[in-house]
C-alpha cells in the first residue's frame, strides 16, 4: 500500500514538472515570436490602387488595371497586417498628373514616381516605401454628362442693432461641376450650401461649409469657403437733384419735385458722402412709350450710380410727376 502511494506521488510530481516545462517552452516561444515580429523587414507588396481625381467631364474614381508593386520596410506585425488587410490602396491625386494613354479614349496613365508620396501616406507611418517597382499605372475614366452651376450660400445670419451685412456674400469656389444623366442635370441651375447660422453678429464671418447633396448627382466639390462682411453702420440722407434722360422728342420736360431724398446706410469705416456722389434720373422713355407724352404722368426714378460700400439705399419719393412743354 505504501509502495503504490509513493509511485502515485512520484508521477504526480513529475507530471507537474512536465506541465511547468511545457508552459515555459510555450511562453519562451511566444516571447521570441513577439520579439522577431517587432523587428523590421524588407518585403514586396502588391496592391490595386483606387484613384480619386478631378478630371472634368469624367468619372471621379477608378481602380487601376494593373497592380502597383512596392518594396517596403516595416515590422513583422505590419507585414501580417498588410497581408490580411487586402490588396487595395485608396489615394487622391490631382488630374494634372494623369496623361491620356490612348487616342482620345478613356484610358489614362500615371507615373509611379508621381504617386509615391500618396502611396506612402496611404500605407501609414509604420511602413517605409523603399521603391516602387511598377513604372506606370493605368486607369479607366469614362466620360460623364456634366455642367457648371453657381453655388448659392444659404445664410441665416442676424446682426446686432446698428450692424448689417455689407456687399454680397462670397463663396469660393463660386461655381462647381455637377455630373449625372442628361435629364437629371438639365433641371439643376444651382447648388445650395448647408445653412450658415449666426445670431447677433457684430464682426465679419468666415469659414467652410458643406454643399447640400443631390440624389443621383455627383458634385465636384464637397465644401466651399465663405465670407460674410458684417460691419457697424450709420444712417444718413441727402437731397439730390433729379436729372432727365432719354428725351427723344427734344421736348422740355420738367419734373416735380426736382429734388428727392436719398437715404443710405454706410460703414463707419467709410467717409461722408455728398449729393454729387449720387445720380438720380427720370427716364423719359417711360413717358414717351405711347404715341404722345402725357403731362402729369408719374415716372419711376432710377439710381444710376452710387458710391461703393453703401447699403439699404432708398429714394423718397420713388416717383416724380412730369410736365411736357
Amino acid at each position: 500500500m505504501s509502495r503504490r502511494t509513493s509511485i502515485k506521488e512520484f508521477y504526480k510530481k513529475r507530471g507537474g514538472d512536465l506541465f511547468v516545462l511545457v508552459f515555459s517552452l510555450l511562453l519562451a516561444f511566444f516571447m521570441w515570436s513577439m520579439y522577431r515580429l517587432s523587428l523590421e523587414y524588407s518585403s514586396v507588396f502588391e496592391y490595386k490602387v483606387n484613384l480619386t481625381t478631378n478630371l472634368v467631364g469624367r468619372s471621379k474614381s477608378s481602380v487601376s488595371r494593373n497592380s502597383v508593386i512596392i518594396r517596403g520596410r516595416t515590422s513583422g506585425f505590419s507585414i501580417i497586417q498588410h497581408r490580411i488587410k487586402g490588396s487595395g490602396i485608396e489615394i487622391n491625386l490631382d488630374s494634372q498628373y494623369l496623361r491620356p494613354a490612348g487616342d482620345g479614349g478613356d484610358l489614362f496613365g500615371v507615373s509611379s514616381s508621381d504617386i509615391r508620396n500618396e502611396l506612402q501616406n496611404s500605407l501609414g507611418s509604420d511602413f517605409r516605401v523603399e521603391s516602387v517597382v511598377s513604372d506606370t499605372l493605368f486607369f479607366n475614366f469614362p466620360k460623364q454628362s456634366y455642367k457648371k452651376v453657381p453655388v448659392k450660400l444659404v445664410s441665416k445670419v442676424t446682426c446686432k442693432p446698428q450692424f448689417a451685412i455689407f456687399s454680397r456674400i462670397w463663396a469660393t469656389p463660386d461655381s462647381v461641376y455637377i455630373y449625372g444623366n442628361d435629364e437629371k442635370i438639365a433641371s439643376i441651375d444651382h447648388v445650395l450650401t448647408k445653412a450658415v447660422k449666426k445670431n447677433m453678429a457684430d464682426s465679419p464671418i468666415q469659414g467652410v461649409v458643406k454643399l447640400e447633396e443631390i440624389e443621383g448627382v455627383r458634385i465636384s466639390d464637397n465644401e466651399v469657403y465663405y465670407a460674410i462682411d458684417v460691419q457697424r453702420y450709420y444712417e444718413n440722407s441727402c437731397q439730390v437733384s433729379v436729372s432727365v434722360i432719354n428725351n427723344p422728342l427734344g421736348s422740355l420736360v420738367t419734373v416735380f419735385p426736382q429734388e428727392v431724398t436719398v437715404t443710405y446706410w454706410a460703414s463707419y469705416q467709410k467717409k461722408s458722402f455728398s449729393p454729387s456722389d449720387f445720380n438720380v434720373v427720370a427716364d423719359c422713355s417711360q413717358l414717351f412709350a405711347s404715341a404722345s407724352g402725357e403731362s402729369g404722368k408719374n415716372i419711376r426714378l432710377e439710381l444710376l450710380s452710387v458710391p461703393e460700400g453703401l447699403f439699404n439705399i432708398r429714394i423718397t419719393p420713388q416717383t416724380v410727376g412730369c410736365l411736357v412743354n
